[in-house]
């Protein structure tokens, strides 16, 4: 018996050999396309993304060609999910709201002679209260390098229907400039911002600015850096507006950190953010919100200004981010704990939410309205933003 199961197998084997035989010969072609469509995409996105401010560079190594593949079906996937988020906004634009828009949203309004493209939208709430409602500035992410003001329409709408005064800037982005001149329009956005509080009925005591992504390091990095500058009595003239408070949702506030973060994802070549920089790691340093924190934290110990100047601050990020992993706000966190000294922390409101479902662009989609239903952390974020920037429509009567 055992014979026969051998020269059935023996048998066996020899017949299905010409089949694999077959099989891998005829799978050949598509694996040699697979293969260089693979190098293809690579290559092309690297010579489209990544040849500015560089000597020339292409990735030969089956790795790295592996994971800036995936990075890009990630970011291919990603729009394909927003599609349902594209088709509530068409709806509400051009059927709910169409002929009321313009009083919902003023658009491109010029707030800086800098450059043509320094334009911001207003939307206005519905006032229910004789009360100013706060003003919440955001700066949206796109890698220092990409981004609309456009895209955040949906977004920007939802916080106006909960009673605020939104502020949505467009910014000059990399390559046309540099990281400076990219700051030089987050302050210019807030100058506008408090100088017109009145004419666009927010409350000018209530302005908080909200960053995702790159939009929460260059409010971090802006707003830090002009109060410290103030302790420290340096451009006391040209000192920026008060702000009440910071939401940072996702962001970078260590530069050569997350630069490990995107060399292990493989998108380092391809991301614009070591070049913004100025590719050296003081200008990483320089750049760096955590760093400019544990510089300075002898002003934070000794300084009778320098308190006040630092507004009340609300990390919130994502256990399921990939992109800018949830580290980066809780050392940001745990920064603020070692430079503040524990008799002085009293003084400052710093705070941490880590969701753990949350994924990276999920802090922005989840508030966008979809044909396909609320997004299932709608209102745990909904519930972080009201309790750190208030409910304008609390003194309701």
């Amino acid at each position: 018996m055992a014979s026969f199961h051998s020269h059935l197998y023996v048998w066996g084997s020899i017949l299905c050999l010409p089949l694999l035989v077959a099989c891998l010969v005829l799978s050949l072609p598509l694996c040699i396309f697979a293969i260089g469509a693979a190098y293809f995409i690579a290559w092309t996105l690297t010579l489209l993304e990544g040849q500015k401010d560089t000597s020339f560079n292409l990735p030969y190594s089956p790795t790295r060609v592996a994971k800036i593949n995936i990075a890009f079906f990630h970011l291919i996937f990603g729009w394909i999910t927003d599609f349902p988020l594209v088709a509530a906004y068409i709806h509400w634009r051009y059927f709910e709201v169409q002929d009321t828009f313009r009083q919902l949203v003023s658009r491109n309004i010029k707030y800086s002679d800098a450059d043509a493209s320094c334009l911001l939208d207003v939307y206005h709430p519905e006032q229910t209260t004789e009360s100013k409602p706060p003003i919440i500035l955001f700066i949206y992410g796109g890698s220092w390098s990409s981004g609309s003001k456009l895209l955040y329409t949906s977004f920007a709408n939802t916080l106006r229907e909960l009673g605020y005064v939104v502020v949505v800037p467009d910014y000059r982005k990399y390559p046309r400039v540099k990281i400076d001149t990219i700051y030089d329009d987050v302050r210019q956005a807030l100058r506008w911002t408090h100088a017109h509080a009145d004419e666009i009925n927010g409350d000018v005591e209530k302005i908080y600015m909200m960053g995702h992504s790159a939009g929460g390091h260059l409010c971090a990095q802006v707003v830090l850096k002009n109060a410290i500058d103030v302790a420290k009595k340096k451009d006391s003239q040209d000192a920026l507006p008060r702000v009440k408070g910071l939401f940072l949702a996702a962001g970078v506030y260590l530069i050569e950190r997350h630069l490990l973060t995107e060399q292990h994802r493989g998108v380092d070549k391809i991301s614009a953010m070591t070049r913004v920089m100025g590719t050296t790691l003081e200008n990483f340093r320089i750049n760096s919100p955590i760093h400019l924190l544990e510089s300075n934290e002898e002003l934070f110990a000794d300084s009778k200004e320098l308190l006040k100047y630092i507004p009340r601050i609300m990390l919130v990020h994502g256990e399921k981010d990939t992109t800018v992993l949830a580290e980066q706000s809780v050392d940001m966190y745990n920064a603020f704990t070692q430079v503040v000294p524990p008799e002085r922390r009293d003084d400052v409101d710093v705070r941490i939410r880590l969701h753990k479902r949350l994924k990276h662009a999920q802090c922005v989609t989840a508030l966008m309205p979809s044909v396909i239903g609320q997004d299932r952390l709608k209102k745990s974020l909904l519930k972080d933003i009201q309790e750190f920037v208030g409910n304008p429509y609390d003194n309701e009567e």
